[in-house]
């Protein structure tokens, strides 16, 4: 009996197609650990080749000695400060939420914030924007933040096997990626129909967002919020968890870290300690700004195929996705958007030329 080549076709991909829906199923509870592992073994891999050359090609080994660097240089610190950053959100959150209580808010608004107000009224009367609602908002955005923070702190701590289970796991999956890595690379290379350059380019372009997204994104927002929280020790303030949120705003193009420090300047002014405001103003303004001034270009030059304003947004229609993880998932896809545009235009460039022909 005949079989026709096209129906042959439709049937092997429709069992292909089945094997990787439940293949992803069984996987999806994973999923985020794999990702973290792939990338971080794309990043370690030079040091894994330069451990396996030097132990004459043993890989296991040289696999065992990155995975316990990278324990002690990424992950301990990082288990360290999330132990810390419960205990100080907690009491930022309570604190924050007694100042506001005891008619602080109130006494700003009268003493600088009511004129501005009375202003607008008078000059732009159509924005509908009063004191009494602005109040409002502030109070009722502290609350809802505040309740979002002591549930996540509350979530972390009820999930800590589940982490450590995750962690683990990862570890597990990046000596794996580190050991086989480009034997599966290779292997899925085999089983695309694109050139050999274009894989290549493929790759190539991901390894470098990935790289430069995580050490001129997260490098330059941790040394943030570590030189920011270092200020804030120095005038009283909680800084491990401001420090942490300091790091997180480095993210935000423009404005960054000033959405902490420059709120906490005001709150030291007005509470009449002008030289520690003083000293934060500065210390913020000129040593954590020009982290991001001067590093984040050079850490961050392999993205200059994707236009700024687009990665900003990618940044944010990832966290919006994919949570903290978009941060760097959401650079990786865009840059795979982008480099698949560019293999569409090269290999139709003559047809694209001469479509008006």
């Amino acid at each position: 009996m005949s079989r026709s080549p096209s129906f042959f076709a439709w049937f092997l991909f429709g069992l292909l197609a089945v094997g990787l829906y439940f293949a992803y199923i069984l996987l999806h509870p994973f999923v985020h650990t794999l990702i973290l592992a792939v990338v971080v073994a794309a990043l370690f891999h030079p040091a894994y080749a330069f451990f396996r050359k030097k132990l004459k090609g043993r890989e296991a080994l040289a696999s065992l000695i990155v995975l316990f660097f990278v324990t002690i240089l990424v992950i301990l610190p990082l288990t360290l400060l999330a132990g810390g950053l419960i205990s100080q959100m907690r009491y930022s959150v309570n604190a924050v939420t007694a100042w506001l209580s005891i008619g602080n808010l109130d006494t700003i608004f009268t003493q600088y914030l009511n004129p501005l107000f009375d202003w607008l009224n008078e000059e732009a009367p159509f924005l509908g924007v009063t004191a009494e609602s602005a109040k409002a908002d502030i109070i009722n955005a502290a609350r809802q933040t505040g309740q979002k923070l002591l549930g996540l702190s509350a979530n972390i701590v009820g999930k800590t096997l589940a982490l450590g289970m995750h962690f683990l796991l990862f570890l597990l999956a990046l000596f794996f990626f580190l050991k086989d890595g480009g034997a599966m690379v290779a292997h899925i290379k085999d089983l695309t129909p694109l050139r050999e350059e274009q894989q290549e380019h493929i790759l190539e372009n991901l390894r470098r967002i990935s790289r430069s997204v995580l050490l001129g994104g997260f490098l330059v927002a941790a040394l943030q919020g570590l030189a920011g929280g270092i200020g804030l020790a120095i005038v009283g303030i909680p800084p491990l968890f401001w420090g942490t949120v300091m790091a997180f705003t480095a993210f935000i193009p423009v404005v960054g870290p000033s959405l902490v420090w420059t709120p906490a300047v005001f709150v030291l002014l007005f509470h009449d300690e002008w030289k520690s405001a003083l000293f934060l103003a500065i210390w913020c303004s000129v040593l954590v700004s020009s982290i991001d001034t001067f590093l984040r270009p050079f850490l961050m030059r392999d993205t200059s195929g994707v236009p700024t304003l687009f990665l900003f947004f990618a940044i944010l229609g990832g966290i919006q996705a994919f949570g903290i993880l978009g941060l760097l998932y959401g650079p990786i896809i865009l840059t795979f958007a982008v480099v698949m545009l560019k293999i569409y235009a090269d290999e139709y460039h003559e047809q694209l030329k001469n479509k008006d022909a």
